[in-house]
């Protein structure tokens, strides 16, 4: 039986590796699109977020021309 050190040891590792995942999945994208919702989905996933959102803006002190929702 795991002592809840040994259980919080396991859930770290488990984040670390799909963290890790994640990241080599982004980099192997070239696509500014596809980049920015493999980046949700992974955010999402990793922090167990039920819904997210990307905000693009393009200069400072004007509103976002583009948001990327994302959520069950």
């Amino acid at each position: 039986m795991k002592n809840d050190d040994e259980r919080d040891q396991e859930a770290l590792h488990n984040r670390l590796s799909r963290l890790s995942a994640a990241s080599l999945r982004i980099h192997q994208r070239l696509d500014p699109d596809t980049v920015l919702q493999e980046t949700l989905d992974s955010t999402r996933s990793l922090t167990d977020a039920r819904y997210g959102v990307i905000a693009a803006c393009d200069d400072p002190g004007q509103g976002p021309f583009g948001l990327r929702p994302n959520g069950r």
